[in-house]
């Protein structure tokens, strides 16, 4: 029987107690072995310390560290450094995986002879409001270029589903040689990460198939924060240069549609008065037309809704700026 390689996966945990048990048993329970579980505890407040300790000298496959809190990039980097693994996986400490996961995403490096290998996910938790597309079990190899799109057109995507996310994939230490997650972006810095290494990998084998569960975790009357935003905008911006630097024309249209439509939904439904310039400045820097739109990969419905959407916000904007001159010339 040939030898499997080593899988690491890495776990960054902050203050995750209530769920820990459940992401770490997921793991436990893998029916892929070599599984080496690498625990990253980054300054918790609450037992997932002790947690990861309890687990660490239970399981010898099992290694929990301790570090000050620096954030969820900085963990997985650490983890990184750390792993001996000649794959790598991640997982975020608040959810859990299916016991088959990693050893249906290393039969898929090795059929597909890749270094990237995906699965699609699932919400547990809170309703989110929206459907997933089903999953029919279906691997397939798939270009970068075409699961960058998939990835823009989220649940829009209806023959493959896959996040910007590293919790649904496993690795290659090779491919992701070089490429660490960007510890001063604060939002979406996965999507970095992955944009990055999947360009690098030139192929990805995906599977329609749901192996990783992910929590949705709400507070009751949640606000959106205007820094949260602002941290959006700065990874969406850098997620679009590193498409136009690598000369992906169509994509770059893509993701300018989905920032625009993601921040026109901000400035006309939540009150970010604060970065309402700031908001209002990144939707016209990624302006297209209403042809481009229509023209898009989208589908029928979601280029409708954008449309719509574009067509509100401009008389909205247009009223805005209206009533602002009146008052000018009231003034004077």
């Amino acid at each position: 029987m040939e030898k499997k390689e080593l899988i690491s996966v890495i776990v960054p945990i902050y203050n995750m107690e209530e769920y820990l048990d459940d992401c770490i048993q997921s793991l436990i329970h893998q029916t892929y072995q070599p599984l080496e579980i690498i625990l990253v505890d980054d300054g918790s407040s609450d037992n997932s310390g002790k947690m990861c300790d309890y687990y660490a000298g239970k399981y010898d496959n099992i290694k929990a560290f301790h570090k000050e809190n620096k954030g969820v990039s900085s963990a997985r980097n650490y983890g990184i450094s750390i792993a001996k693994g000649k794959y790598i996986g991640f997982i975020d400490p608040d959810d859990y995986v299916d016991v088959h996961m990693y050893e249906i995403l290393y039969s898929l490096l090795k059929k597909y002879e890749v270094s990237v290998a995906c699965a699609r996910y699932d919400l547990v938790g809170e309703d989110p409001g929206y459907k997933l597309p089903v999953d029919n079990g279906k691997d397939e190899l798939v270009s970068a270029h075409d699961l960058i799109k998939t990835q823009i057109l989220g649940i829009d995507c209806l023959d493959r589903f896959c996040t910007y996310s590293v919790w649904d994939k496993l690795y290659s230490k090779d491919v992701i040689k070089d490429s660490w997650f960007p510890e001063k972006v604060h939002y979406a810095e996965d999507a970095l990460f992955n944009i990055e290494v999947i360009l690098k990998a030139n192929n990805v084998a995906y599977i329609n198939k749901t192996l990783y569960h992910y929590r949705i975790i709400r507070k009751k009357n949640e606000r959106i924060i205007e820094k949260k935003i602002k941290d959006k905008i700065h990874s969406e911006e850098i997620q679009k240069k590193v498409l136009i630097d690598s000369e992906m024309e169509d994509l770059v249209k893509l993701k300018k549609m989905k920032i625009y439509d993601d921040l026109v939904r901000i400035y006309l439904f939540k009150a970010c008065p604060n970065i309402n310039s700031f908001i209002l400045e990144t939707i016209r820097d990624n302006k297209v037309s209403c042809r481009e739109m229509m023209r898009s990969d989208y589908s029928v419905s979601r280029r409708f809704k954008l449309l719509t959407i574009r067509l509100l916000f401009e008389f909205f904007a247009h009223f805005i700026c209206k009533s602002s001159e009146n008052v000018k010339n009231t003034a004077k």
